[in-house]
């Protein structure tokens, strides 16, 4: 085992490059059917299940951080489904009456045993226990004998899974005193230190604590897929606001106006394959404009009053989404992929008096994500987008006007920082290219604008299943766009 480093797991090294671990997976789910009685194997596999699982989710604070990590029927060993705690309670320790595995079976967490970096043989079983026991019960770490106070610090695990140390000895202190080679006498009296239920990786100090609700800010990055059965339900507030635009010379123009958008999507996903690689949802959107004659505050869009030539509302479109992960040993990138419908009447003003609110054309947007963490507490995220806005047969359009077709690319970097297990910090910037084009309107290109953004936010884990999300970003440069500010909110449900 090349990355089991110092008794801990690069998981991050192998999060990178995932063959040789999905090659050992795969055998073990096909494994025949005598392996029910090969205690090297099951040990083996129980181990790399673990390790598995937590690159599946890394990064990870904790196996306990992870809803159902050992009670799920999530893993499969000879083509049956079971939990992790199946195999160590059903298939392991009745079977084999062997308190010595304790000592072999590690949960992913750093109060277990040290991991090995050799795997258990068949043939060389008892030998390979036997010395994993020695080694274990004369750690210093992990059997802490204070002569001073005439105590013993035993693991957790001791009274757990007390009476499986009673099998060939009257109780745990004597089972304990068969290994070590320090004196430990009757007289000694026992304590229980707590177990340490972070992450046993190798790299950076985890900065988290592992006795926190589930950070789905974390381990919910955006390339991630829902399983089967998951849903995620999110509202998204973006509220831009200028008082001034850009000219194709990227010239700042001032307006006589304050013109504030506010966009409120609302999207849900459901996880739908039981490979854990597709979901299909929904979009909704709502938006309000509004424009100021006063210049007054962004939040003044909110009183709604203003008149019927600068206010308005409404749901201006909807349509159904899918994400998908297109390569089974890339998980740490997705597509998505929305199709909206415009419902909205005269969303584009189109001389009949009332604002701009909305385009008025069927959208097509796709996202690919692909996301790297950076050590322990930094991820890097990249999204590119394909935008297309398809214009309607012009008698849909008041005045029987021809719409243009656009064509956007935005592209989007995210960094951020994992402050603690409910806490991140990110900074972000996105370049935005749009060009417009209609052949029944003339030749070529109509126009072409950009603008380039970029902002700070924070994540903030409300509950293991809710999470709050705020960004503002600044637009310091377009051509043909706007020169305003964007104020955001995010709440995002996932279960």
């Amino acid at each position: 085992m090349k990355n089991v480093i110092d008794a801990t797991v690069d998981y991050t090294i192998l999060k990178e490059n995932t063959t040789e671990l999905e090659e050992l997976i795969f055998f073990i789910a096909n494994a025949d059917t005598n392996y029910s009685s090969n205690k090297a194997f099951l040990i083996n596999a129980y181990n790399l299940l673990v390790i598995n699982k937590v690159v599946s989710n890394y990064p990870l604070t904790s196996p306990q951080s992870l809803e159902g990590f050992f009670t799920t029927k999530d893993v499969v060993i000879g083509k049956e489904k079971m939990s992790i705690n199946d195999i160590e309670n059903k298939m392991i320790r009745p079977i084999f009456n062997d308190a010595r595995v304790h000592f072999a079976l590690v949960c992913g967490a750093k109060g277990c045993p040290e991991i090995t970096n050799f795997a258990y043989q068949p043939d060389k079983i008892d030998q390979q226990l036997e010395s994993k026991t020695i080694l274990t019960l004369n750690d210093p770490n992990f059997i802490k004998v204070n002569v001073a106070t005439n105590e013993v610090g035993i693991s957790e695990i001791f009274k757990w899974y007390a009476d499986d140390f009673k099998t060939d000895t009257s109780n745990v202190l004597d089972y304990i005193r068969k290994y070590s080679k320090q004196e430990i006498t009757d007289n000694y009296k026992i304590t229980y230190y707590p177990y340490d239920w972070s992450l046993n990786s190798y790299g950076s100090p985890i900065l988290i604590s592992a006795d926190v609700d589930r950070s789905n800010i974390q381990v919910y990055t955006p390339s991630v897929i829902l399983k089967k059965g998951q849903i995620e339900l999110s509202f998204f507030n973006n509220l831009y606001t200028q008082t001034a635009y850009r000219t194709g010379e990227r010239n700042r123009v001032d307006l006589p106006t304050r013109d504030s958008y506010f966009g409120l999507l609302l999207s849900g996903l459901y996880g739908v394959s039981k490979s854990g690689r597709f979901n299909l949802g929904m979009d909704v959107n709502i938006k309000s404009v509004f424009i100021d004659p006063s210049k007054g505050s962004p939040t003044n869009l909110f009183a709604f009053s203003g008149s019927r030539s600068e206010q308005r509302s409404a749901v201006t479109a909807f349509g159904p989404k899918i994400k998908i992960n297109p390569f089974k040993k890339l998980n740490n990138l997705s597509i998505q992929s929305a199709f909206w419908i415009p419902v909205a009447a005269s969303s584009e003003g189109d001389g009949g008096g009332r604002p701009w609110l909305d385009y008025e054309r069927f959208t097509s947007w796709t996202q690919v994500f692909y996301d790297k963490p950076l050590g322990i507490n930094f991820q890097l995220c990249v999204e590119m987008d394909l935008l297309f806005r398809f214009s309607k047969p012009a008698d849909s359009y008041l005045n029987n006007q021809h719409k243009t077709n656009t064509f956007g690319v935005p592209s989007s970097v995210f960094l951020s920082y994992f402050v603690n297990a409910k806490t991140t910090l990110y900074a972000m910037t996105q370049y935005a290219p749009t060009i417009e084009y209609n052949a029944k309107i003339g030749p070529g290109i109509i126009s072409a604008s950009d603008y380039v953004q970029a902002g700070l936010g924070l994540k903030y884990q409300l509950s293991s299943a809710l999470n709050l999300e705020l960004l503002y970003t600044n637009f310091f440069t377009s051509a043909n766009g706007g020169a305003g500010n964007t104020f955001n909110l995010g709440v995002k449900f996932i279960r």
